[in-house]
C-alpha cells in the first residue's frame, strides 16, 4: 500500500457474515469435480466476480483427464430404476474405472453388518450385491475373492452424530482400491435398505475424458505501471474418492477468501503502490495442473535447453499442421483419385493414412481375435451339428458349409485380417479400387480422424494464446510475491493456528527474511488472536519442537521455477472430510 492507504475500506466488507455467503455462493455451484458442470460454475462465478470487482481477467485453457460416469443406475426385477436412490462409483482402481457388461448384473440385494464372510451365511456370493455401512466395509477384498459381483455402501447418519471426534469424516477409504481391481464398489444415497431381499440390476459405465479446464486471473492495477505485485493465489475445483460427490467445502475456504479479498480490495483501484494479481487455479488433484501450467507460461529456464522452441515458433507449426489437416478434410470425398502433391504436405499425409490404414487392421484383428475366443470358448468344433464326419465322404468332409459357424467365423474374419493388414502397403489409388475400401469405410475412417487432429490442433493454438495472455500479464513486474490461500476451517474446535512455508526441504534462503517478516505481520494484524508457525530456511524440514504437518503444497512450483512463493495453511487441523462426499457446507463449524 502507499502512504495514503487506509483500512476502512477494506474492514468494511472484509466480515464473517459476507465469507460465510461467500461460502455458500461456492456450495450452490455444485459438486466440483474437474470438468464437471459444478467447475464450470464456479468458473463462471469468478470471472464474474472478478469482473464485479474492477479486475483485468484473463485465462488460460489447460486439459485434464478425469473420470466420467456415463450411466449409473439400479433397477428393480421389471428394469425399473429405483425412484429414491441414487448410486455413485468409486473413483477408478489405478487406470481401471468401472465398466460393467451392456446388461449390467443382476443379483439379490441383501443387508450385512459388515463385509465379513461369515456374514454371507445362507447366501450365494455369486447371486448377492451386499449392502452395508461406510465403515463397515473393511473386508470387501474378502467378498470379490468369493465372488459377490458388487458392494454398495450407505453413509450411516445415526453413526455421525455420536462420533468421538465430530470432525472425523467416515471411513471412505475402507473400500477404496489400492491397487488395479474390477470389483465395482457403489455409494448409495436414499433409502436402499427398503430394497433389501429384492433382485435388482445394475448398470454402470465410467470413462476417462480429457475435460478443458480454465485457469482464471483478475489484476487489480495500481496507482501507475508496477515493477512489482502481490500474487494471491487458490484453487476453485475439488475431488473426491467419490468423483461425482465432491462438495470440497473445505478446499472452497480458501476460494472463498480469494473472491473477498478482490471485493475488498476493489475500492483501491488505482490507489495501491503495487499491483495485486488474483489467481484462482484448475486441477488441483491432476498433479497441481493450473500451477504447472501456469509457471509453464511464466518461466525461463526452458529456453536454455537445445530443443527450445518459442511460443510463436509452436504456434506456426500448429497452424501449419491445422492447414494440412483442412486439406486432408477437403481430399475425404475424393480419396484415391486426388493428387496429394509434394513437400510437407505429402510427409503429413503419408503419417496420418498410416494411422487410418493401422486404426482399420487393428480393428479387423480384434474381430478376429474376438471369433477365435468365442470359437475355443465353444470346444473347437470343427463340423455343424448333426454332421457326422465318420460316414461322410471327404468331399463332403472338405465342403465349408459343413463346417461349424464359429469356424466358419473364425476363419472369415482372419482372411479379413490378412487383406487390412496387405492394405497397408498399398498405394491409395490401388487401395481405393478395392471393395473393402467400401466395406472397412476408408474415406469415413479418414474423415474422423482429420475432425479429431482438427479439434486438437485448434484446443494447441488455444492454449498457446492463453499462455501467451499470461506471460503478457506478468510481464512488467520484474519481482512478484505469492500468497498460495490453503485454508481450511479449524474443524469443531476452532483451532487458531497457520503455517507459513513453501512446502519443499531445505528452502534456503531465498525465502527469508520475507518468510519472518510475513509471519510477524500476520501475528500482529489478528491481534495475535493466530499463533503463526514458520521455520524459516527449514521450511519444510519442520523442527522438533514445532513438526511440519503438511506435504507437497501449491507454492512449491512457484518455488521450483525461481518465484518467491509462500503458502497460507492451518498448523494443527487439516482436515480428514477433504476429498470425501462428507465435506459439505453443512459440517464446517
Amino acid at each position: 500500500f502507499n502512504e495514503r492507504y487506509s483500512e476502512a475500506a477494506l474492514l468494511g466488507v472484509l466480515n464473517q457474515h459476507g465469507f460465510a455467503e461467500r461460502l455458500q455462493q461456492i456450495a450452490q455451484q455444485g459438486s466440483r469435480l474437474p470438468g464437471s458442470p459444478g467447475a464450470y460454475r464456479t468458473e463462471a462465478l469468478i470471472a464474474e466476480s472478478f469482473r464485479a470487482a474492477g479486475l483485468e481477467v484473463v485465462t488460460r485453457e489447460l486439459p485434464v483427464t478425469v473420470p466420467v460416469t456415463e450411466v449409473c443406475e439400479i433397477a428393480d426385477a421389471q428394469g425399473r430404476p429405483l425412484p429414491d436412490v441414487q448410486l455413485y462409483p468409486y473413483r477408478p482402481a489405478g487406470l481401471l474405472p468401472v465398466a460393467l457388461p451392456p446388461e449390467g448384473i443382476t443379483a439379490n440385494l441383501a443387508l450385512m453388518e459388515a463385509t465379513d464372510l461369515p456374514y454371507l451365511t445362507g447366501q450365494s456370493p455369486t447371486g448377492t450385491i451386499v449392502v452395508t455401512y461406510v465403515d463397515s466395509a473393511e473386508s470387501w477384498l474378502g467378498l470379490a475373492a468369493v465372488g459377490v459381483p458388487a458392494l454398495i455402501v450407505r453413509e450411516d447418519d445415526l453413526g455421525a452424530l455420536v462420533k468421538a471426534n465430530p470432525d472425523d469424516p467416515a471411513a471412505w477409504e475402507r473400500a477404496n482400491a489400492q491397487e488395479e481391481l474390477t470389483f465395482p464398489r457403489f455409494v448409495a444415497r436414499g433409502p436402499i435398505e427398503k430394497y433389501a431381499g429384492q433382485r435388482v440390476t445394475i448398470r454402470c459405465r465410467v470413462v476417462w475424458q480429457e475435460k478443458i479446464v480454465r485457469n482464471v486471473l483478475g489484476i487489480l492495477r495500481g496507482e501507475k505501471p508496477q515493477s512489482e505485485a502481490l500474487v494471491l493465489a487458490a484453487h476453485y475445483d475439488s475431488n473426491s474418492i467419490v468423483p461425482d460427490l465432491a462438495p470440497g467445502a473445505e478446499e472452497s475456504i480458501g476460494l472463498a477468501a480469494l473472491l473477498e479479498y478482490g471485493r475488498a480490495l476493489a475500492p483501491y483501484r488505482g490507489t495501491l503502490a503495487r499491483d495485486v494479481v488474483f489467481v484462482a487455479s484448475a486441477g488441483r488433484g491432476q498433479t497441481y495442473a493450473g500451477t504447472t501450467r501456469l509457471m509453464e507460461s511464466l518461466e525461463t529456464f526452458t529456453a536454455k535447453r537445445e530443443d527450445y522452441r518459442s511460443v510463436a515458433e509452436r504456434q506456426q507449426a500448429q497452424r501449419l499442421a491445422l492447414q494440412h489437416v483442412e486439406r486432408g478434410l477437403a481430399m475425404a470425398g475424393q480419396l484415391g483419385t486426388a493428387a496429394v502433391g509434394d513437400g510437407d504436405f505429402r510427409e503429413w499425409f503419408a503419417r496420418e493414412w498410416a494411422v487410418v490404414t493401422g486404426e482399420i487392421n487393428l480393428a479387423r484383428r480384434e474381430e478376429a481375435l474376438q471369433a477365435r475366443l468365442e470359437y475355443l470358448r465353444a470346444g473347437s468344433p470343427v463340423y455343424r451339428a448333426g454332421f457326422d464326419p465318420g460316414r461322410a465322404s471327404d468331399a463332403e468332409r472338405k465342403d465349408p458349409a459343413n463346417s461349424h459357424p464359429l469356424l466358419q467365423a473364425y476363419l472369415v474374419a482372419k482372411e479379413c485380417e490378412g487383406r487390412s493388414a496387405n492394405a497397408m502397403t498399398l498405394a491409395l489409388p490401388e487401395l481405393a479400387r478395392q471393395a473393402d475400401f467400401v466395406r472397412w469405410d476408408y474415406a469415413g475412417q479418414w474423415r474422423k480422424r482429420c475432425e479429431r487432429l482438427q479439434a486438437w490442433h485448434a484446443q494447441q493454438l488455444r492454449e498457446l494464446e492463453g499462455m501467451l495472455a499470461v506471460r503478457a500479464a506478468f510481464a512488467p513486474y520484474e519481482r512478484t510475491l505469492t500468497l498460495s490461500l490453503e485454508l481450511f476451517s479449524g474443524g469443531m474446535q476452532r483451532r487458531k493456528d497457520m503455517a507459513v512455508l513453501v512446502g519443499t526441504k531445505n528452502a534456503g534462503n531465498m525465502v527469508e527474511p520475507q518468510i519472518s517478516e510475513l509471519a510477524t505481520l500476520l501475528r500482529e494484524k489478528s491481534g495475535e488472536a493466530f499463533q503463526v508457525v514458520h521455520w524459516g530456511a527449514r521450511d519444510a524440514d519442520g523442527s522438533l519442537e514445532k513438526p511440519n504437518r503438511h506435504g507437497h503444497l501449491e507454492a512449491v512450483p512457484w518455488h521450483q521455477c525461481g518465484f518467491q512463493a509462500f503458502t497460507l495453511t492451518n498448523y494443527e487441523f487439516v482436515p480428514g472430510r477433504v476429498g470425501t462426499p462428507d465435506d459439505t457446507v453443512e459440517q464446517l463449524p
